[in-house]
């Protein structure tokens, strides 16, 4: 019985090591993210973009300027 309340007492948590492995992984979790959000983003908009420009009625298909004027607005 004394052996385990010993072993109770000597696990109190995470040690320093065990903190500095977490809060790497949640820093590498964290810059990947800041990496990689910004070119589904990016490609959302442009979707949405086109999108858009193929539903509007007053934009002549053959018309370049046109098109630019659309996605610039």
């Amino acid at each position: 019985m004394k052996r385990l309340t010993n072993s109770r007492h000597r696990q109190q948590g995470l040690s320093s090591v065990g903190w500095i492995a977490i809060a790497g992984i949640f820093g590498f979790l964290l810059i990947t993210f800041f990496k990689v959000f910004p070119m589904y983003y990016d490609s959302y908009r442009v979707k949405a973009a086109l999108e858009s420009l193929s539903q509007d009625t007053e934009v002549d298909a053959k018309s370049k300027r046109e098109i630019w004027i659309s996605l610039q607005k």
